[in-house]
């Protein structure tokens, strides 16, 4: 019997009151671990802070690495801080980033990991407007439209859907990655890798059961599950015909899961960020 893929969730490192003490607790949302759950893979949190040498031990362990949601992405391009960033964050996710490539793992990158994937491609982000409710109030949902000859939407099987929505931020220049949907007013709702299956959407799929939901998460299993975390969708032409979009490319080539390469050693012997982390609102 084949074990399911594991899929790792990276962290946010949250204040929390528990039993009438406050404490800091290491965790995401519990929407990640249900979708994964319910696409077939088996769902582990990561530590927070996790750098260098244990970046790459840990997702060697992992058949895919999703960066989840969470407050700002820290881009410089952006020339003024976000508000609410955390730069630990940030270098552990990029950290974990470099590895799940340098493995070749799959990569999912959801509303903040979107952000993350773009400033670690080259890119960089910008404010937006219309895109987040006011403080305290329910997540927005708003129309997304995939390109319709991009592997994304050929793997979901669909190029329109309504996702909920909630950040301050959004992708302005993809760098080496491509675009592949983009929301009504023009802003970019999703990138990807035309050459593996590395994917970052605006929305939050874990919290949609639509044609942009649960089927993202069951592409990413399968990619997962295939290969030995091959680079690329499973399942071809054949899938695209059968959702009508015979047209769609056919998706990345699979490619060998190479070797990890440990990087260069670090300051910190234990390979853990040294700074001590803010307080975030895992989303």
């Amino acid at each position: 019997m084949v074990a399911p893929p594991v899929i790792a969730l990276s962290s946010a490192s949250v204040r929390a009151r528990y039993d009438g003490r406050k404490e800091r607790l290491v965790g995401t949302n519990v929407a990640y671990e249900r979708a994964v759950a319910r696409a077939g893979g088996i769902p582990v949190v990561l530590p927070f802070g996790v750098r260098g040498r244990r970046a790459v031990a840990v997702l060697a362990r992992a058949d895919a690495l999703v960066l989840t949601g969470g407050d700002d992405v820290t881009d410089p391009a952006l020339g003024e801080p976000p508000g609410q960033g955390d730069p630990v964050r940030d270098a552990s996710d990029a950290a974990l980033l470099a590895a799940a490539r340098a493995q070749g793992l799959p990569v999912l990158g959801v509303c903040r990991g979107v952000q993350l994937l773009a400033v670690r491609s080259g890119g960089a982000l910008a404010r937006v407007d219309g895109h987040a409710p006011p403080p305290g109030g329910p997540m927005g949902r708003h129309r997304v439209r995939l390109e319709a000859a991009s592997w994304v939407a050929h793997r979901l099987g669909a190029t329109v859907g309504v996702v909920p929505s909630l950040h301050r931020f959004a992708v302005a220049d993809p760098g080496r990655l491509a675009v592949v949907a983009r929301a009504g007013d023009g802003t970019i709702e999703a990138i990807a890798d035309p050459a593996r299956f590395e994917v970052g959407v605006q929305w939050h799929p874990e919290l949609s059961g639509g044609a942009l939901g649960r089927p993202l998460w069951r592409a990413l299993v399968e990619a997962a599950a295939g290969s030995a975390g091959a680079a690329g969708p499973a399942g071809g032409v054949e899938r695209a015909e059968a959702a009508g979009c015979a047209g769609a490319a056919a998706g990345p080539p699979a490619t060998a899961r190479p070797a990890a390469v440990a990087p260069p050693r670090e300051r910190r012997p234990d390979g853990y960020a040294a700074a001590e982390p803010t307080e975030v609102v895992s989303r």
